[in-house]
């Protein structure tokens, strides 16, 4: 099997056919790779062939790639054509299992890799949303320790193992409430910047006023 190496805004796989193939990023919901350079060596380890693609799509159990260009350094010619098929590629669960998923990537990377998305032409809400999630999801511990202290605090809420079973079903409630405000974002009902907020915002500002009804 191929083997991937990351390097900062490119991918690297040795081919099945021992090409070395450089691309910027891959859809996993599309099958889709981004910007394709695939480059053909021979014995000597000297460049024989460089193909750019703009895009390849998985079809048909092949890499289909789209606006392409072949240098052919052997022959000294150049060719444009609109669609090419390739077998150096792998399966996509090769890149699926390999390449970090949005979730495993920090901000910053997954800053870069939905820049790169952009570039390419490509906007996905779901990494956006994403994006934005990776700013708003430490506020879950701030909520969270605030309700704690408020619960447990405010005796007109009964203290003890009534505090602690009202602490469980606003855990629930934020959750349900997050996971349906980033479902909207998904699907643009919402902003993808406002939709990992709804939850701590509502929760924050509920948080504090029970904080601010503590009986001293």
């Amino acid at each position: 099997m191929p083997s991937i190496v990351h390097q900062e805004k490119a991918l690297w796989v040795k081919g099945h056919d021992g090409s070395l193939i450089r691309i910027s990023g891959f859809l996993p919901d599309q099958d889709r790779v981004l910007e394709t350079s695939i480059f053909t060596f021979n014995s000597s380890f000297g460049l024989e062939k460089r193909i750019e693609a703009q895009e390849a799509l998985w079809k048909d159990s092949t890499w289909n790639l789209k606006d392409v260009t072949v240098f052919d350094f052997r022959m000294g010619t150049t060719r444009h054509l609109d669609t090419l098929a390739t077998g150096a590629l792998g399966d996509p669960e090769l890149f699926r299992e390999e390449i970090k998923k949005p979730e495993e990537m920090n901000f910053m990377e997954l800053y870069d890799y939905y820049g790169r998305l952009e570039k390419a032409g490509f906007r996905n809400l779901k990494y956006t949303v994403r994006l934005y999630e990776k700013l708003a999801y430490p506020a879950i511990n701030f909520v969270m320790i605030l309700f704690g202290v408020a619960l447990a605090l405010n005796t007109s809420l009964g203290g003890g193992v009534r505090s602690a079973g009202l602490g469980v079903i606003v855990s629930v409630l934020y959750w349900l409430l997050y996971s349906l405000s980033i479902s909207l974002g998904n699907t643009g009902v919402l902003q993808p910047w406002l939709a990992p907020w709804v939850s701590p915002l509502v929760f924050g500002i509920a948080g504090t006023v029970l904080y601010l009804k503590i009986q001293e």
